[in-house]
């Protein structure tokens, strides 16, 4: 048994250090291959692999994720500490990144967000004057009909 739980930590030891040299990167365009990915990646280091991870839960042109392995934890470092600061280079080119769609698009749900907003103050404002009771008042409907629905 002995040397069963010895392989065991081997084993784990041996994980424990590939995780440490493994940076994930997200957001990656669907165009994105294996070579591009290693081409890109080899300006920090020398890249032992790559895994791409689709996503399998959006149809589409959607963005993907990748595991690379490094030689050493240095070099996944500085790849962590490039990535993080600028977008890196492929053949003089940025690599295929996704960030603006991601600000338009949250720019445009907060908007959204900021309207529907002013909608419900403008709503309660009518509630709390009473402006809603006179008009119900006027038009003869029954309020208490319809506060059940909103």
């Amino acid at each position: 048994m002995g040397s069963g739980e010895e392989g065991d930590r081997k084993a784990y030891k041996e994980f424990m250090e590939k995780v440490k040299r493994t940076v994930f990167i997200d957001y990656l365009s669907p165009m994105v291959t294996v070579p591009i990915l290693k081409t890109a990646i080899g300006q920090f280091g020398n890249v032992l692999g790559v895994h791409l991870i689709p996503n399998w839960l959006e149809q589409g042109e959607v963005p993907q994720c990748a595991l690379v392995e490094m030689e050493s934890e240095t070099q996944a470092r500085c790849v962590v500490s490039e990535m993080s600061a600028l977008p890196f280079m492929i053949s003089g080119m940025p690599r295929p990144y996704q960030l603006e769609e991601e600000e338009k698009l949250a720019e445009q749900q907060q908007e959204v967000l900021k309207q529907n907003y002013e909608k419900h103050e403008i709503i309660e404002g009518i509630v709390q004057d009473g402006s809603l009771a006179r008009l119900a008042e006027r038009y003869k409907m029954k309020i208490s009909d319809y506060q059940s629905v909103v």
